[in-house]
């Protein structure tokens, strides 16, 4: 993933009347220093003058261009330049924000997508190379980034009333002709880019409530909706929906945004195929609802701008979703799309609304797995039972979620008085409300975390175990030991829908040790499913008084661990024994000093049988990352081994989910260092190769491969 692009940021803020402030920002990313091409500097943006030009698109972005640009001499006009050229130089792109301020809400009814080249005075945003964006912040800090490019689930959406012709007086919209019009969109990326969208059309009547219901429902990474848009007199925004007899009902743009505002998990990507969905210069761009969706925290809106024509979108969608399948840039892709209706008088409606600075959506590159060679040597190492793996975060976020969210969450709600890069972890934040309260409050405000994400997101689930169990879980309370059951209950019933399950799939290898790094029970549950009796150990890391306390029931005295046996090695505490929970800061240096006190003490907490595996086995990381607690305590306590060069001819795999915007500033560079990192601490062993995806797409691969490569089991 080379660096190939700059960032431009021209940030505009109120000043009075017609006089505004733009500040011009550069950042090259192969440098370490981000430039202020020039400090704030006064520009005059007449918006009644610009109304007068609105008939003709063309004379309406060289009048902006003027207002924005200046003559040759002006500072603005000279930074962009300047900027330009050295991006041009170097042969790469330039990503081009636009921050409109709050305070200028005026400019957000403008049409930027029209602007020119202030040096020849062609059309802006029709290079290739420049990728232009409305940049909107969001007070809310969650973002889930899509670890599987190869993996994407959208929701097709079209509202068809069966009086918007009689009642409404708007053409009428052909359900069958839209729904074809998009799969052949998704379809045409497909077939260029090996892009694999599953795709849903709402089949119920297009009513708000029904949209979120199949939004939490799918979890959707697009949602796609074709309606009528359109304004009140008060510039208010309403979406022509159905109700449930599926006549036309007008739709609040604030009701739908409210609603995905409170959803855990949100799509990454909203397109509004509708006319005026990003208001027009009666009604204002903050006003609209894209801008809207975007303040929500929804990362990136497509919304248009007016009434663009059906054969305009035709064009536009197809261009847009290929490119994004083989980029994985949102910004790069509509400066393609836009292109691609060049000729057509309303090119500059479709607009991008990001929350994110550097618009990557997923993860871009061809799948990693067409790469790795060392296939044949890893099921060796696991048919002779000499690989261990150990489990991380990442094989549990897509059931769970991620723990990031819930430190957000908690910092928001409990008012964490630290820095904001410090509000996504859950170590730190935990540490806090400790210290505030207690721990046995911060446990059981993790309980609460999870009970709430699990009957929101699990409704249909949790009515089925109702249905063939005597336990309801959708009501009363889920005290804190009864938390593992509950998500035990759940994982069972998803392993029971989902062939692919990670943990079951696992569970068909013959693995003798599994260190799990996450503090619930699906391993141990997959296992059994599959007929095998795993032996469950706690790391003992709580000392009182020199006398360890020892949670779960002990290891039989004379223990081999096998395939048909396993060991799973629970570092970091249970929910089955909430007692036991490594969770704040304090915790995990604790938990360091009792694995590392000495050699009779390392013994105490930790297994012999586990230091001579690792002593001895290649390492399978599944779903970390090194800025994680979890991992580098990992790492420092357990992992790292003093005689673990004996080990050297064995295979040790990191699977990484790619560093995706919203969690790393930099992917490209981070990339880079991640490889670097891990190498680093493990060179005394050998290196360790770096395998971008998921480790759910890994753990497909791995079981795919065992029977062929390494004769053995498997699924």
């Amino acid at each position: 993933m080379p660096v190939s692009y700059c960032e431009l940021e021209l940030r505009i803020e109120w000043r009075d009347m017609e006089r505004y402030e733009v500040t011009v920002r550069f950042n090259d990313p192969t440098r370490d220093l981000e430039s202020d091409l020039i400090p704030a500097t006064e520009v005059n943006i007449n918006c009644a003058e610009l109304s007068l030009q609105e008939s003709d698109s063309d004379a309406y972005g060289a009048c902006l261009t003027r207002m924005l640009f200046g003559g040759p001499d002006s500072r603005v006009r000279r930074a962009f330049e300047r900027a330009r050229n050295t991006v041009q130089g170097g042969g790469g792109g330039l990503r081009v924000r636009l921050a409109i301020q709050r305070s200028a809400k005026d400019l957000h009814a403008l049409r930027w997508e029209t602007l020119r080249d202030p040096s020849d005075g062609t059309r802006l945003l029709m290079h290739d190379q420049l990728w232009f964006s409305r940049f909107l912040s969001s007070q809310d800090f969650r973002f889930r980034p899509a670890p599987e490019r190869s993996r994407l689930q959208a929701l097709i959406v079209i509202a068809d009333p069966t009086d918007q012709v009689t009642r409404w007086g708007l053409a009428s919209i052909d359900r069958q002709v839209e729904k074809r019009r998009a799969n052949l969109a998704f379809e045409s990326a497909q077939t260029q880019n090996g892009f694999r969208v599953n795709r849903t059309t709402l089949a119920e009547p297009a009513t708000v409530v029904n949209i979120v219901r199949k939004l939490r429902e799918l979890k959707p990474d697009i949602l796609y909706i074709v309606c009528h848009g359109m304004l009140t007199r008060e510039g208010d925004p309403r979406l022509l929906l159905e109700d449930d007899e599926q006549r036309g009902r007008l739709a609040d743009g604030e009701d739908l945004v409210q609603r995905l505002k409170g959803m855990t998990e949100r799509p990454r990507v909203i397109i509004m195929a509708s006319c005026e969905s990003a208001g027009d210069a009666a009604g204002g761009m903050l006003a609209a609802i894209g801008p809207r969706l975007v303040f929500s925290g929804v990362p990136a809106v497509i919304a248009m701008q007016g009434k663009i024509s059906v054969e305009s979108l035709g064009v536009f969608m197809p261009a847009f979703l290929v490119e994004l399948a083989a980029t994985g840039q949102i910004d790069q892709a509509m400066a393609v799309a836009r292109s691609a209706i060049a000729d057509r008088p309303d090119w500059w409606m479709p607009t991008l609304f990001m929350r994110l600075k550097i618009g990557r959506i997923w993860q871009s590159s061809a799948p990693v797995t067409q790469d790795f060679q060392k296939w044949r040597a890893l099921a060796l190492d696991i048919q002779y039972g000499e690989c261990v793996p150990v489990l991380g975060p990442g094989l549990i976020e897509g059931l769970l979620g991620s723990t990031r969210d819930v430190a957000r969450q908690w910092a928001e709600r409990y008012e964490f008085p630290l820095a904001p890069r410090d509000r996504d972890d859950l170590a730190q934040v935990a540490q806090y409300l400790a210290y505030h309260q207690s721990k046995r409050f911060a446990i059981e405000e993790l309980r609460r975390e999870l009970v709430a994400l699990i009957r929101d997101s699990y409704q249909d689930e949790l009515q089925h175990i109702a249905e063939t169990t005597s336990v309801d879980w959708r009501t009363g309370d889920v005290n804190v030991g009864q938390l593992d059951k509950l998500i035990s209950a759940l994982g069972k019933e998803m392993r029971q829908k989902d062939p692919r399950d990670p943990h079951k799939l696992l569970a068909t290898l013959p693995f003798k040790i599994f260190i799990n790094a996450n503090r619930d029970n699906l391993l141990r549950d997959a296992l059994i499913e599959q007929g095998k009796t795993p032996q469950v150990c706690l790391c003992t890391w709580i000392v009182s008084n020199g006398v360890p306390h020892v949670f779960g029931d002990p290891l039989p005295q004379i223990f081999t661990p096998s395939d048909m046996q396993p060991l799973i090695f629970q570092v970091f505490g249970n929910l089955e024994y909430p007692a036991s929970l490594v969770l704040t800061e304090d915790d995990y240096f604790e938990f360091l000093i009792a694995v590392t006190r000495n050699e009779k003490d390392r013994e105490v907490s930790v297994p012999p049988v586990v230091w001579q595996e690792l002593t001895l086995s290649g390492l399978l990381l599944l779903g970390f990352q090194p800025d994680d607690w979890d991992f580098r305590v990992l790492l420092r306590g357990i992992l790292k081994q003093n005689g673990a060069a004996l080990a050297r001819d064995r295979t040790r795999v990191a699977v990484q989910l790619s560093p995706i915007e919203g969690r790393i500033l930099h992917p490209d560079r981070a990339i880079r260092y991640i490889q670097k990192y891990f190498n680093w601490h493990f060179q005394p062993q050998g290196e360790i190769e770096t395998f971008w995806a998921s480790p759910r797409e890994f753990i497909e691969k791995l079981v795919q491969h065992y029977p062929d490569d390494g004769n053995g089991g498997g699924a």
